[in-house]
């Protein structure tokens, strides 16, 4: 070998590759030009991403397209957009001379001076000389960083450059150029408009093979690369011809330091850093080139090495979702940074992922830029929200408060991303002389998943707050949510347990109502879900598992603690005292964040706590032989505790003990939904990891020894979209709203001789649907009200209900849907308005069309309860099980909320016109005539006629 070859590193970077024997793959390309040159295009556009390799090509064009009728003169416009166009021409007629090397006596060079008095010189005098000098050749010039000119923000040169250079293309037929540009065509519809049908070709990836040649060829006789080691570079770069070089470049230098040839998959992966050190002035130029909203969504993609859906993981820091993300998304992929994957699932379902194209830039942002930085970047978006923000920062400092909240207001309407304005707003509401704390705490919230780390303290304090706000006005429940939401912050916090205890004492003083709101039912209140509890009870009985599932409000705690309760046990004939069944309980949510470790753990704790209170319990008869049985479990169980990491092969270990022992374990997992989400340190791969290990855990170690019930909020039909629903039990049920004698026995409670009126437990069951949670609470403020008045006072009661479940309930279900959903009810709305609004009747057929093409989604929300079918005449027809919920959704309607416009503006940017027309028209009338719409839905003027009949 020889050492100066050695000593030199053969890959270039830093600038373009002129070496034709240097340059690998673009035969399709320069095909591509030869043809059109040949055919007399004028005009050839290329455009490519930075770094991709465009300068690199326009060198290489005279090396690899037929010369014989024509030459080539490179010309590169960067730094070049603010001078006059005459001093552009003057410097290009001299690159032309120096180009060919022509003398005076050829061609006289125009002066400056002449051409700023007569532009004409240029193509009437020169350009004549200049071809007769190449002997009468076609002149093409290759334009590199057009793009500098083509900026939309005015200059000098691109006011004058782009139409002088058509005109003079016009005028002379052997002047023919190539424009390279560093930006998608669609950006910049100056140039398109100005060059129409001209034929443009994009500078993308090396195909594979010529990647390959890249990486094997430059230093041919010096590395000798694996097989493995090619792949590995292949996965890093994806044939990006620059990051392949830098990749190679760092091969190399550490090859020639250790004085080892031969590379390996392992030498690739110890470069990695020091070839994003080499190549971080084009990571950089790579990451500035892109606008604010691609960034962040590029960010998003880079935080995984597959991300399913971008936005959606956005929202879970407080992002809301624009058209500017969402465009940028799809610009991304269309330009090539981002890779859409679909990958087929259940049911013939795919799911689509997106990943970062190439894998070294996705490494080089982990490193450098975290992306709670890049959407803190999305407040720069609108200067105007920004500047807005500032001026209400000042008008507080000067306590205008209201005047500071009104500007904070605008701001979020025009960029709802601006997370300093969250804050700002949030103190303004605490500041007025009412404190609006239900306001402050939804966009606290918002703060707070953007950065907990500096706001986790506010927002358990506002919630505290709040909390003793309602205990002071005596509102008791609320109060205990808010003192539960920081116990999901903060579990050992003791403030917040203290004052949820007095808030529970309180709620047992003050309410001698039998009826419950947003809290667990208690056992002896407990009715109803017989059938549901069978099958849960076969299930245990045979060590099996499987899940229940339900929407908010259907009771999934509750049924779950009634499953739990030693009074269900004995009533099937098991004492729970005498220690062969330890029933643990577990809410996942409860363990935050989420990891597996952290929850083999606390079911370990758990179970040592159960088996610590049966010794209590034991009876005197028990204590010897089951007492040392219990012991030797928790000896074991103490043991493993002492570790520092608890898994799978742990539990496992402990299974074993209790069949030995002839013991049965039984796991009840609440708000299992926790287990399903990703969070910074539990990927996608830990995800499908744990629920495979809990499969196996219970269809092959376990031996029988252990049951397994989980309570969902997502249904199978929306989860068997994911990969995750294969390792999920093949057993479910739904918790459906209440049958008809269940709602008798609660309605049994009211007061006499309101609880032997069945025409006034129908109208109930009609508002409410039979929903658990919607019965509970219309019932509990009509018992109130009979209590405390004989007859009720309807519009209180209707104003209350409506607050209560909105507070409560609805609003929480609205977001659990996702918008094709919610659109699906808004239809089912209008569709079911149809000819009752003062006889009025619109052309159903869009939305009847729409409906038989979302048949699944139809489909989940009633198998959820919300909705309920009728077939009548060969025709499927569809209503709202709770007529509540159907006014709920037309107030959404009716309501100018800005989401929701833009909501109904996504999902109608999937119709046709015909249907939108359809569509919109009820819509319309609806909104316009609100008042109208009360008599229709709701359900309350029927319970008015009741209790007064007069009406």
């Amino acid at each position: 070998m020889n050492n100066t070859k050695i000593n030199r590193n053969p890959y270039i970077i830093g600038r373009p590759i002129t070496e034709p024997k240097l340059f690998f793959g673009r035969e399709n390309l320069f095909h591509f030009i030869d043809d059109n040159l040949n055919n007399s295009q004028k005009v050839i556009l290329l455009h490519g991403q930075r770094r991709i390799g465009k300068s690199s090509v326009l060198s290489q064009i005279p090396n690899f397209v037929n010369r014989e009728n024509f030459v080539f003169v490179p010309f590169d416009l960067q730094d070049q957009s603010q001078l006059s166009l005459s001093a552009i021409l003057h410097r290009l007629a001299t690159k032309i001379i120096d180009c060919f090397n022509l003398s005076p006596d050829q061609v006289t060079l125009p002066l400056a001076t002449e051409l700023e008095k007569d532009l004409t010189i240029f193509s009437r005098h020169f350009l004549p000389k200049v071809y007769q000098a190449v002997n009468g050749k076609n002149l093409v010039l290759l334009l590199d960083e057009f793009d500098v000119l083509s900026n939309d923000v005015p200059n000098l040169a691109n006011q004058h450059f782009f139409p002088h250079l058509k005109s003079i293309l016009q005028e002379q037929k052997k002047l023919f150029v190539i424009p390279v540009v560093g930006r998608e065509l669609e950006d910049m519809p100056k140039l398109l408009d100005l060059f129409k049908g001209a034929p443009k070709q994009k500078i993308g990836l090396l195909d594979e093979s010529s990647a390959k040649q890249l990486i094997t060829e430059p230093a041919e006789g010096m590395l000798k690369y694996d097989p493995n080691a090619i792949q590995a570079i292949l996965e890093l770069s994806a044939g990006h011809p620059y990051f392949t070089q830098i990749i190679c470049f760092a091969i190399f230098g550490q090859a020639r330091g250790e004085q080892r040839w031969q590379v390996t998959r392992t030498d690739v992966e110890n470069i990695v850093d020091k070839a994003i050190e080499i190549g971080e002035a084009g990571l950089v130029w790579f990451r500035q080139g892109l606008p604010i909203p691609e960034r962040v969504i590029f960010s998003t993609v880079a935080t995984k090495p597959e991300v399913k859906e971008p936005l959606k993981l956005l929202e879970e820091y407080g992002v809301v979702h624009t058209p500017e993300l969402d465009r940028a998304q799809k610009l991304l992929v269309e330009w090539g940074f981002l890779q859409k994957v679909n990958s087929p699932q259940l049911l013939n379902v795919v799911v689509s992922s997106y990943r970062v194209t190439v894998e070294l830039v996705r490494r080089w942002m982990l490193n450098q830029h975290s992306l709670k930085e890049e959407i803190y970047e999305l407040e720069k978006l609108n200067p105007e929200a920004h500047n807005s923000y500032l001026e209400a920062s000042k008008l507080h400092e000067q306590r205008h408060i209201e005047a500071a909240i009104q500007l904070y207001e605008k701001v979020l309407q025009i960029n709802p991303n601006h997370f300093s304005t969250l804050l700002g707003l949030v103190q303004g509401y605490l500041d007025l002389d009412t404190k609006e704390f239900q306001k402050a705490l939804e966009l606290s919230e918002r703060a707070y998943k953007f950065n907990p780390e500096d706001t986790k303290e506010g927002f358990i304090q506002l919630l505290l707050n709040y909390g003793n706000e309602l205990m002071r006005q005596k509102q008791f429940q609320l109060a205990e949510q808010q003192f539960n939401k920081v116990l999901e912050l903060d579990r050992n916090h003791k403030l917040a347990k203290d004052i949820l205890a007095k808030a529970k004492n309180e709620i047992r003083k003050s309410s001698t109502n039998p009826y419950f709101i947003g809290s667990i039912v208690p056992l002896e209140q407990f009715v109803g879900r017989k059938e549901e509890f069978d099958k849960a009870w076969d299930i245990i009985m045979n060590g099996s598992r499987m899940f229940f599932y339900g929407s908010a409000g259907t009771g999934k705690s509750s049924f779950l603690k009634y499953l739990a309760a030693p009074e269900t046990w004995q009533d099937r004939g098991i004492n729970l005292e005498h220690g062969q069944y330890l029933i643990v309980e577990i809410n996942c949510q409860d363990i935050r964040p989420f990891q597996p470790s952290a929850f083999w753990r606390e079911l370990l704790i758990r179970l040592k706590d159960v088996l610590s209170d049966l010794h209590t319990k034991l009876p005197e008869q028990d204590q010897s032989d089951t007492s040392v049985n219990l012991r030797l479990i928790q000896s074991e169980i103490e043991n493993i505790l002492q570790k520092t990491t608890v898994d799978k092969a742990d539990v496992k270990q402990i299974l074993k003990e209790i069949k030995r022992q002839d013991k049965f374990l039984v796991l009840l997992l609440d708000e299992y939904d926790a287990v399903l989400h990703p969070n910074d340190n539990y990927a996608e791969s830990a995800i499908q990891q744990f629920l495979s290990e809990c499969r196996i855990l219970q269809e092959q170690d376990a031996n029988r020894c252990l049951s397994t019930i989980m309570i969902l909020s997502q249904s199978p039909i929306g989860l068997s979209s994911t990969s995750k629903y294969n390792n999920l039990p093949d057993i479910s049920s739904p918790l459906k709203p209440f049958k008809d004698n269940e709602l008798k026995i609660l309605w049994e409670h009211m007061p006499t001789p309101w609880d032997q009126k069945q025409s006034l437990q129908r109208i109930v069951k009609e508002i409410t649907g039979g929903h658990p949670a919607l019965f509970q609470m219309l019932c509990y403020l009509l018992y109130n009200q009979l209590k405390q008045k004989g007859i009720p006072d309807i519009e209180t009661l209707k104003a209350d209900f409506e607050n209560m479940t909105e507070e409560l309930l609805f609003r929480r279900i609205w977001v659990s849907l996702n918008e094709t959903q919610r659109m699906v009810m808004r239809l089912i709305c209008l569709y079911s308005l149809e000819g009752k609004i003062d006889k009025k009747h619109y052309d159903m057929k869009g939305v009847e069309d729409y409906l038989k093409n979302n048949y699944a989604i139809l489909n989940n929300l009633k198998v959820s309860g919300f909705i309920q079918s009728n077939r009548e005449r060969n025709k499927e027809s569809y209503s709202f099980t709770a007529s509540a919920m159907q006014q709920w959704v037309i107030r959404e309607i009716v309501s100018n909320n800005e989401g929701e416009i833009k909501e109904r503006e996504r999902v109608f940017g999937i119709m046709n016109q015909g249907q939108i027309n359809k569509i919109t028209q009820p819509i319309k009338w609806i909104r316009e005539n609100p008042d109208v719409i009360k008599s229709v839905a709701g359900g309350f003027q029927e319970l008015a006629k009741v209790f007064l009949p007069s009406l």
